[in-house]
């Protein structure tokens, strides 16, 4: 069970890397696609919405992710009372 912990531990470290790299990527297109459709002088406060928006779907994401690993991990501990009954 350790070893799975530890595997998981790795695979949301490289997943935080690359979503960290795509976001650097979007960056710049969010920005310009924002300057593209907002007025001048609008563009600080869609900013903040923008951030507000996206902080709330990513926080959704992450709960979601982290209730599917605990039920996940559930599951397998059922599975391993399972196997362990003779």
């Amino acid at each position: 069970m350790e070893k799975l912990k530890m595997l998981l531990t790795l695979e949301t470290a490289i997943i935080a890397a690359f979503t960290i790299a795509i976001a650097f990527v979007w960056k710049d297109v969010i920005i310009e696609t924002i300057e593209h459709f907002v007025p001048p002088g609008e563009d600080l406060l869609v900013k903040y919405i923008v951030a507000i928006l996206a902080t709330v779907i990513m926080a959704l994401v992450i709960y979601f992710t982290q209730k599917t690993e605990n039920e996940a991990e559930f599951v397998i501990h059922k599975i391993e009372k399972i196997r362990k009954k003779p």
